[in-house]
């Protein structure tokens, strides 16, 4: 009865800036508004918070300002690196920083590359956003596991329950940690380079980052997240404290 109570009144009270959520997605990518990441994984969980999830399609061209202001945060869910005007959507998301929003990315930051031109943002163009986010991206790919190890996991993070994504890293870029406030999950290392600790996934006073695939696994069509899905998103949106329960190894 407390439950009905409580989604009762949820129902009820008129969406507010303080609830929505603006959703990114890309058409370009073969998703829909109706069916994208967000809305298959995250979207009950946003609900069951007390978010709006209002949807987006960025191959489209980016958000107004009229509906950027009636949000709370900005969510993206990304499959892939390439992105009309990449540089462009850098610069917007910074904004979006600077205006007070909290940014969450899932998955691929997806504007790594200029779908136009198939050129590479330089690193300093990239860091336009993850700067002010909480992490400087420093680039250093690598896909040779020879190299590539696990530096730490916080307690938070269920290892056990997904151990092939850590057995066996699939990937390293580097996303280093800026600030002490940062509640870095996942943490990578390169072997071959020293101070190379790189945050795959982490909560910063100003949002959070879930980078494939180490933030969760696939069991017939299911995906299981390595940590609390309402904790982090929780974290991520309004309450950056929300995660700091454990002590990092």
């Amino acid at each position: 009865m407390r439950a009905f109570f409580f989604a009762l009144c949820i129902a009820v009270l008129p969406v507010s800036a303080q609830d929505r959520v603006l959703c990114l997605y890309k058409s370009g990518e073969q998703t829909s508004a109706q069916g994208n990441e967000i809305a298959w994984h995250l979207a009950k969980t946003l609900r069951e918070l007390g978010f709006e999830p209002l949807y987006h399609d960025v191959s489209a061209g980016l958000p107004s300002p009229e509906v950027t202001r009636k949000t709370l945060g900005v969510l993206s869910w990304f499959r892939t690196a390439a992105m009309p005007q990449a540089g462009r959507y850098v610069r917007w998301l910074a904004d979006q920083l600077a205006e007070g929003r909290r940014v969450l990315v899932f998955g691929n930051f997806g504007a790594f590359q200029d779908a136009k031109t198939e050129s590479w943002l330089e690193d300093d163009e990239v860091n336009l956003f993850f700067r002010p986010l909480g992490w400087q991206f420093n680039g250093r790919y690598t896909e040779d596991p020879s190299v590539i190890r696990v530096e730490r996991l916080h307690p938070l993070v269920d290892a056990a329950a997904h151990h092939e994504l850590f057995e066996k890293p699939a990937y390293y870029l580097e996303f280093r940690s800026l600030l002490p406030a940062n509640l870095d999950l996942v943490v990578l290392s390169r072997r071959d380079l020293p101070d190379s600790r790189s945050t795959m996934v982490g909560v910063s006073p100003y949002g959070a980052m879930a980078l494939s695939p180490y933030f969760c696994s696939e069991s017939g069509g299911e995906l299981a997240f390595v940590f609390s899905l309402k904790d982090f998103l929780l974290a991520g949106l309004k309450q950056a404290s929300r995660l700091k329960r454990g002590q990092q190894r």
